[in-house]
């Protein structure tokens, strides 16, 4: 059972932060690695660079893969003509999840597949919940970095983020760039997979306007 405080949302749902980012072997200088911060003007996306570093970030509401994708794609072939990297040694999707549950005490069996548990055998109520997991996806050679934990806000509802970081790491060579979009929508697929796998239909009801 998690009896937490609720958050300040206007209704139940889901907000997201959607991250892709491309990153190459890059020594860093004695003074740290710089980076700069391409914004667009209504603030609703957002372009990183670094040296060997590629970052496309979309805040909510998300317009959907279709209209991700051709961001990422267009990003990439502006860096490489710029930058020139011989290879990418590791490229991620990243999903921050904000999922919006009413006020009052729930279990959280009731919308998370696993989520964290406590003993029953004592009269225990959580409070704040924070987990965080590193998994690899054997099927793909992909890994994944699974963060869940409760944030604190006042209002009418409880807010807990779902954070799915999915990535592939050249362990022994670089990839080549012509796989940069293919391996991006192989992380995708996978973070979508794994999203679907953590939460019960209780949880998609607010998605699917029930």
């Amino acid at each position: 059972m998690y009896d937490g405080r609720p958050c300040d949302r206007p209704r139940n749902g889901s907000t997201a932060r959607h991250e892709a980012g491309l990153q190459r072997t890059v020594a860093s200088g004695p003074n740290g690695v710089r980076r700069i911060e391409l914004p667009t003007s209504d603030g609703k996306a957002l372009l990183t660079v670094a040296p060997g570093v590629l970052g496309i970030h979309l805040l909510a509401p998300y317009p959907g893969w279709d209209h991700f994708q051709p961001r990422i794609e267009q990003a990439l072939e502006q860096y490489r003509s710029v930058a020139g990297p011989d290879g990418i040694v590791r490229a991620g999707i990243r999903y921050v999840n904000h999922i919006h549950l009413p006020a009052g005490t729930v279990r959280l069996h009731d919308y998370f597949a696993t989520p964290p548990a406590i003993p029953d055998r004592i009269n225990l109520v959580m409070r704040q919940v924070f987990e965080r997991l590193v998994v690899e996806l054997t099927d793909k050679g992909n890994a994944a970095s699974i963060t869940f934990a409760s944030l604190t806000h006042i209002g009418d509802q409880q807010s807990f983020v779902l954070d799915l970081d999915v990535f592939h790491e050249g362990r022994d060579a670089a990839l080549p760039l012509t796989r940069a979009i293919e391996l991006v929508n192989n992380l995708h697929q996978d973070e979508g997979e794994l999203f679907e796998a953590l939460i019960t239909d209780k949880a998609r009801e607010p998605f699917n306007g029930t």
